[in-house]
């Protein structure tokens, strides 16, 4: 429930409400391509993915790597997410909530 604390903040509900929007996004992104690849359609472009993961969705499309077996293999497409990742932990950083976060689970241990 730590999270909750530092969800007071209505930006923080904001940005976490857009992340997970986000991540379920990108998690089906990555279902439909793996699906369009499976039965030899037409593929979403990887610069769509990549772009899906810089606006959040870094965390849906890696889920959905592991879950559909998909783009695992390609070190540079999981790089580009991984690198999504990282710029929303600055953002988090940023906005105080990794902090506010880190407040809470110290003051509880």
């Amino acid at each position: 429930m730590a999270v909750l604390a530092c969800l007071a903040d209505v930006s923080s509900k904001v940005l976490l409400s857009w992340l997970a929007a986000a991540g379920l996004v990108g998690f089906a992104a990555m279902g439909m391509d793996k699906g369009r690849a499976v039965y030899g359609e037409g593929r979403i472009p990887e610069m769509a993915l990549f772009a899906e993961s810089f606006m959040g969705g870094f965390w849906g499309i890696l889920l959905a790597g592991v879950v559909f077996h998909h783009k695992t293999s390609k070190p540079e497409f999981m790089l580009v997410v991984f690198v999504g990742f990282v710029a929303w932990v600055v953002v988090l950083q940023e906005a105080g909530f990794l902090a506010c976060l880190n407040g809470v689970l110290a003051a509880g241990s």
